[in-house]
């Protein structure tokens, strides 16, 4: 009987002392807003109908790679007292979001999506907001209201705030929109012929149809990277805002179809180029690639090699590279083969011995070359000479 008797007095302690755990640890929650579960609830106990737990896929701990504040962004937005919301772009998927008492940073997390769209996302935030403030937190229910209240603000601003929207907008992002000037559409029968022609701080970039329509930033960053030496780092979300806007029917102007070819569009662009060419009549004559050489003998005009090289670099449609045009114009009757390399120059007098120059052999009356002309050399020609 003794032994019973002492079996139940150890139980009925250990039921008291788990009793009192238990209280002491309800106790703690209720300090920190959050009861059993974490979900937020009010001094009553009773829990919002609307909270939810900590979703750890969507909200971020304050740890890196949470970046510091920095000039960009939103705020001080005030939310209750002396607390205040910081808000910054969107980094790496990420949108950073910093809480304030009295000047003071007493949270710094990130959030996967806009939590200023989710109410869901608010009421974790406030959550944890709640238990960083610890006994200078308001009531659970005020404060998640006042954070609700404060993101809903924010959330009608961006509709119609323009400098407000700027703040919120990935550095890639903003540093391209504000640079466009024009995006223009050159529509083609051809199946994937089509293609954009953007401008961009003064300087004009073809993308292809693909591009254009792609997921990838790759060819954007590298593109950036060649044209202004600086890295773009723009990731696939910061391309698709950048695709948005390219695409916009407000900012693009799409021009009509061309009833040409490709290639004879081309060719077309290319025969305009060359009637500005003025012909000579022989080879010590053709000094550099603004006049064309008429070699009667061999019934071929002989047009300078960098003269084709510039017109492709104007023309600035992806895929045209010099085969490609060589080829358009051969089945086109336009020249007699792809390339030649003739002595021109005051490498013509040197007979066999003189160096040979790349150049393309033009058949006679089809384009309209300025009229043969002869002069004579001077020192400016021997400098041009390659």
């Amino acid at each position: 009987m003794v032994a019973i008797d002492e079996r139940a007095e150890e139980f009925a302690r250990q039921k008291e002392a788990l009793a009192a755990r238990l209280e002491r640890e309800a106790l703690e929650a209720e300090a920190s807003g959050i009861p059993d579960g974490g979900t937020p609830r009010d001094k009553t106990g009773q829990g919002p109908p609307e909270a939810a737990p900590a979703d750890p896929e969507e909200l971020e701990a304050p740890a890196p790679p949470v970046p510091e504040p920095t000039t960009e962004g939103i705020g001080p937005i005030p939310v209750h007292a002396d607390i205040a919301l910081f808000l910054w772009p969107e980094e790496r998927g990420r949108f950073p979001v910093e809480f304030t008492k009295a000047g003071r940073r007493v949270l710094l997390t990130a959030t996967k999506t806009e939590p200023w769209l989710s109410e869901r996302l608010q009421d974790q935030i406030a959550a944890r907001v709640g238990k960083a403030l610890g006994e200078d937190a308001p009531a659970a229910d005020v404060l998640r209201k006042k954070i609700r209240a404060a993101f809903a603000d924010l959330a009608e601003d961006l509709e119609t705030d323009d400098e407000k929207r700027r703040a919120l907008t990935p550095r890639a992002v903003r540093i391209v929109i504000q640079r466009t000037e024009a995006v223009d559409v050159y529509p083609s029968k051809e199946p994937g012929a089509t293609y954009f022609e953007v401008t961009i701080a003064g300087l004009r970039f073809p993308v292809t149809s693909e591009q254009m329509g792609g997921l990838e930033s790759r060819f954007l960053n590298t593109l950036w990277m060649s044209a202004f030496y600086e890295p773009l780092n723009a990731t696939r979300t910061d391309w698709q805002r950048i695709q948005a806007y390219w695409t916009d029917p407000a900012i693009k102007t799409v021009h009509e179809i061309e009833e040409l070819t490709a290639a004879e569009a081309v060719i077309d662009r290319l025969v305009e180029k060359l009637e500005e060419v003025e012909l000579v009549a022989d080879a010590a004559s053709m000094t550099g690639p603004d006049v064309a050489w008429f070699d009667e003998s061999k019934n071929i005009i002989w047009v300078h090699g960098r003269r084709i090289a510039r017109f492709l670099e104007d023309l600035k449609r992806p895929g045209w590279t010099d085969g490609r045009l060589s080829t358009a114009l051969m089945q086109g009757g336009y020249t007699w083969a792809r390339t030649g390399k003739p002595r021109i120059g005051a490498e013509a007098a040197k007979g066999k011995e003189g160096k040979q120059t790349r150049c393309w052999p033009f058949k006679p009356g089809l384009i309209a070359f300025r009229p043969v002309v002869r002069r004579a050399l001077d020192v400016r020609d021997l400098l041009d000479q390659e």
